[in-house]
């Protein structure tokens, strides 16, 4: 996501456009009911100054345009609010890289390059896939379970499992015709499937076969660094706001 548009990201597109709209239907509707003497240009920077906070000047006096004023400034007073908070929580949360879901998505990422398909075939080698393969974007298709085995589990690893499946493969246990305990067994593996002993034995397996790994990984702070694109941004919305309040100024005069 660019970075300018962090700015705007904490409202939708469609709230934007409410909010825009609701901003010129303002601005009119206060230069021909609510403020002396107002030129369009001027009622529209009172708006916009009511919206960051600035008080409104040359208002009419009267009991139902008192009602109209208090109705504006509740909205520009919780737009505002709103607006703040989201914006604070999204900046207190990392962002996350979109990755795809399924294989739809897959497929796009695939031909527009951003992806490497890798299938499954022959071996693969637990070392080969996490030091390789693993460091630049790739798909690989490969059981899931078998993955999760080899791989492990997050924060360790950069693994995200597909919400889609390419196939199920079913696997039974062979008996001889006429096995007299063939229900009886039937009625343990299901119990032992559907109580999650398999699932804990996976996990069981999987955190001892990586233990030596977890052990290894040293915790590294991120070090983020200003770029000329972050102060290239900063002085231009600190420039934006000068030209507004310049503007402001000399609608005064």
């Amino acid at each position: 996501m660019p970075k300018v548009t962090a700015f705007i990201y904490p409202f939708s597109q469609n709230v934007w456009v409410l909010y825009t709209l609701m901003i010129l239907a303002a601005t009119v509707l206060f230069q021909r009911m609510m403020l002396r003497r107002a030129t369009l240009l001027g009622s529209f920077l009172s708006v916009l100054g009511s919206v960051v906070s600035q008080a409104m000047e040359n208002v009419r006096e009267t009991p139902w345009r008192r009602v109209l004023l208090g109705l504006w400034i509740t909205i520009v007073s919780v737009m505002p609010f709103l607006y703040n908070t989201s914006f604070v929580s999204y900046l207190t949360m990392p962002e996350k890289v979109p990755v795809p879901r399924n294989f739809e998505e897959l497929s796009k990422a695939v031909l527009s390059g951003k992806y490497k398909y890798l299938p499954f075939k022959g071996t693969i080698e637990q070392e080969l896939l996490l030091r390789k393969l693993l460091d630049n974007p790739v798909a690989i298709i490969t059981s899931n379970g078998v993955l999760k085995i080899l791989l492990g589990s997050s924060p360790y690893i950069t693994v995200k499992g597909f919400d889609d499946y390419f196939g199920i493969w079913n696997m039974g246990i062979a008996m001889k015709k006429g096995f007299c305990c063939r229900k009886r067994l039937n009625d343990v593996l299901y119990r032992i499937v559907s109580g999650g002993l398999f699932q804990k034995w996976t996990d069981d397996l999987s955190f001892a076969d990586t233990l030596h790994k977890r052990l290894k990984k040293k915790h590294e702070e991120p070090k983020l660094q200003l770029t000329l694109e972050d102060l290239r941004l900063a002085f231009f919305t600190l420039f934006f706001r000068y030209a507004l309040a310049l503007l402001a100024f000399l609608a005064k005069l």
